[in-house]
Formats: C-alpha cells, structure tokens, sequence
C-alpha cells in the first residue's frame, strides 16, 4: 500500500491533520490554536515548479508563489441581459487563494476569525483571511479563505519558469551565429 515507515513525519499526512484541526476549530466557531498552523513554505521541498511569483504592487516584495496557490473551479453563471437570457458564462476570481505563508504568522496567531493581510513590508492591504472560509467572486468557497486581492497584487513570471538560455542570460539571434565560426567575411 506504500504506506511511509513513519507516517507521522509524511507531508500528507501532516496536511491532513492541519485540514481537521481547520475542521475543528470551525465547527467550535474559533481560529485555530497559533501552534497548530501549518505555513506551507516552511514545509516545502523545493520541488513543485513555480510559474509566477505573486508580488505586492506598491513595493514589490514577493508576497507568494504559484505553487502556494490553492486551486479552486468556478461556479457557472447564468448573465441575465437584454440580447441573451440563459447565456452561461465563467465569473474570473478577483482573489488568488493561498496557503497560510510564514509572512502572515503575526496576523494568523492573533487567534481572530478574520482579518486583513499587509505586506511586511510596506504595510499596505493586500489581502484578508477567514477561517471560517470565503466565497470567491465567481462563486466556489474556499475553507480556510486566505486570499491576495488580484488588484493589490502583480503577478510576475518567475525567472526559474523557463525562457531563459541555460546560463540564465538571453542571447540576441545574431549571438547564436557569431560563435560558431559561420560568420560571412
């Protein structure tokens, strides 16, 4: 059944148990216990690819990464209108939900239902949480809700997601040519 030799140390159990102390604490109507909080980027391995880092807008410092982002599908909406009366259409997300990071840990252990979330560094409102959970603009909830607001925030594509020549420089096309002993005298 590749069960691991010690379950206990095994990543997905660690996020199962996080998943029912949420389960939990909800159910009692109170944040989770400050110890019980899983932040995800100290438990990383470093593996998962990542292809965009998300970035405050006012100060730049990296909020989060792609591989951080908590997927969720959604909901069909009917639009109602003048031309057409059942035209089913997707809402886009005006949030990017993500796992509790090690930047929020002063916000998160306060033991509050809800908050907002300010960059560490510049203190502006990027984002709020709710362990209770949140319900997405396009319709999906998300339990616990931790979201980056799309518009406090720049997606930005990470340097390490591919594009880049192997030295991590992009060569011009007439580069490719010049060192390979076919120039034209």
């Amino acid at each position: 059944m590749r069960t691991p030799d010690n379950v206990e140390d095994d990543p997905a159990y660690q996020r199962w148990l996080y998943r029912r102390e949420i389960e939990l604490s909800r159910a009692c109507g109170q944040a989770p216990e400050a110890d019980k909080i899983r932040f995800e980027d100290e438990h990383a391995n470093g593996s998962a690819a990542v292809d965009f880092d998300i970035r405050c807008r006012k100060c730049r410092r990296t909020l989060a990464t792609s591989q951080y982002l908590i997927p969720h599908a959604p909901k069909q909406v009917e639009e109602y209108g003048p031309i057409s009366s059942s035209t089913a259409t997707k809402a886009t997300c005006a949030h990017h939900f993500v796992d509790p990071l090690s930047w929020m840990r002063p916000e998160l252990e306060q033991g509050k239902l809800d908050g907002r979330l300010e960059c560490p560094k510049c203190r502006t409102n990027v984002g709020k949480y709710a362990w209770q959970g949140m319900q997405c603009s396009c319709g999906d909830w998300v339990v616990p809700g931790i979201s980056l607001a799309k518009g406090r925030i720049d997606e930005v594509k990470s340097r390490t997601s591919g594009g880049l020549g192997g030295a991590g420089i992009r060569l011009p096309p007439a580069s490719a040519t010049r060192g390979s002993g076919q120039e034209n005298l």
